[in-house]
């Protein structure tokens, strides 16, 4: 990263540098674990902080509809990142856990966390008996030790991942194991580019 990094920079700096949270929630209508938003919250704040940014997470009205925004602060700046619509409804304890459902969400898509057990909701689906394939809690580390790598050799992290994602076709967050193979795949095999020849004028 350059002695001045710009906002983006530090983004993703910070990106690579957060840590899967625990599962420290239960779902005990699919015997299933999750991470919490506080969890969640917990592993992005100390990343962010290491690199002297701040995510926010707030709520707008946007053509009459709500929706929830995510962005990252630092040095007097402001990068926004998603936009989530949300829906409320007259229930004030409804719509509670609809915001934490719906900020859990975002930040998950933000950070490329993975923050339940199971692989794209398949567990709901799967038969009694069924043991079902589920990749590791830690399966986006692969990802981000690939996005280090790239940053040792030169490449831009944020290039990286704009590379990633316009070859597989989805966010992180959506990564299922051959989609983590193919991303770490793809990182490993960029190159930093070339500097430009400077053209001499006469």
């Amino acid at each position: 990263m350059s002695e001045n990094p710009s906002l983006q920079e530090r983004y993703a700096a910070a990106w690579c540098d957060v840590k899967q949270p625990e599962l420290d929630g239960a779902n005990p209508h699919y015997k299933s674990r999750y991470a919490t938003l506080a969890a969640v919250q917990g592993c992005i704040r100390k990343a962010c902080a290491k690199h002297g940014i701040a995510y926010a997470q707030r709520v707008k009205i946007e053509n009459g509809e709500a929706v929830l925004v995510s962005e990252v602060v630092g040095a007097g700046d402001a990068l926004h990142l998603s936009d989530y619509p949300v829906q409320f409804v007259p229930n004030p304890q409804s719509n509670g856990s609809m915001l934490t459902y719906a900020k859990r969400q975002l930040a998950s898509i933000d950070w490329g966390i993975c923050g339940d057990e199971d692989d794209d909701g398949q567990n709901a689906a799967m038969p009694p008996r069924q043991v079902p394939r589920q990749p590791p809690q830690n399966q986006m580390d692969k990802y981000r030790a690939a996005l280090v790598r790239a940053k040792s050799r030169g490449v831009s992290v944020r290039d990286a991942m704009e590379h990633v994602g316009a070859a597989i076709g989805k966010p992180p967050e959506s990564f299922g194991l051959g989609d983590i193979e193919e991303a770490v795949r793809l990182v490993d095999s960029m190159q930093p580019h070339a500097p430009e020849a400077e053209v001499e004028t006469f």
